[in-house]
């Protein structure tokens, strides 16, 4: 699921115990690159609709709003801070998948 791949890169490089700063410009440039592919090869192959379209435009705004939250409280968590709320998000996100699997 999305869930699972976005968690996989999260998952190696928080294992290497990079500096936060470093984790965080990382973590950006895999998503990016990763985007740019996905994009590209949704285009490629027809895959964009009216609808997902329309589901980008809807969550353009909640994206820009979660990165200007995170761009004004990232100053607030410091090395041992940041790194427990990566570990704590990934397991979120591995009982969101458990979830999903056992709920349907």
């Amino acid at each position: 699921t999305g869930v699972q791949t976005c968690a996989l890169p999260i998952f190696a490089l928080q294992g290497r115990r990079l500096p936060i700063a470093t984790f965080r410009a990382t973590i950006n440039l895999v998503f990016c690159v990763s985007g740019i592919f996905t994009i590209t090869a949704f285009l490629a192959t027809d895959e964009v609709t009216w609808s997902s379209l329309r589901d980008c435009a809807v969550a353009l705004p909640a994206m820009v709003v979660g990165a200007w939250i995170g761009f004004r409280i990232r100053g607030h968590f410091n090395e041992e801070r940041s790194r427990r709320t990566v570990i704590g998000l990934l397991a979120l996100a591995g009982l969101s998948a458990i979830g999903s699997v056992v709920f349907g």
